[in-house]
């Protein structure tokens, strides 16, 4: 992480809300659904850590939405040879 906690946790929930956006999307039927639902609770434990100002807490929340980012970028590389989404939360 070369940006401070405080740069780069809304950097992650940004993306993460934006990837919530591609898990409902109409197209998918509802496939995405239950990982949309983990991306939210993740979000929302960042955001308690934020309203906290719990660093730890606020860690904590970075590695997992950062986790899943990197799990959509996985997702991409399965999109693009046919597979479904996994949905996984990168762990």
């Amino acid at each position: 992480m070369n940006d401070s906690l405080g740069e780069a946790l809304p950097k992650e929930q940004a993306r993460v809300r934006e990837l919530v956006q591609i898990y409902r999307d109409p197209d998918l039927n509802g496939a995405g659904e239950i990982a949309a639902r983990m991306m939210e609770a993740a979000l929302k434990a960042a955001d308690q850590a934020v309203m906290n100002g719990d660093i730890e807490a606020m860690i904590r929340a970075y590695n997992e939405l950062k986790a899943v980012t990197e799990s959509e970028e996985r997702d991409e590389g399965e999109r693009n040879t046919g597979h479904a989404r996994s949905g996984k939360l990168g762990r």
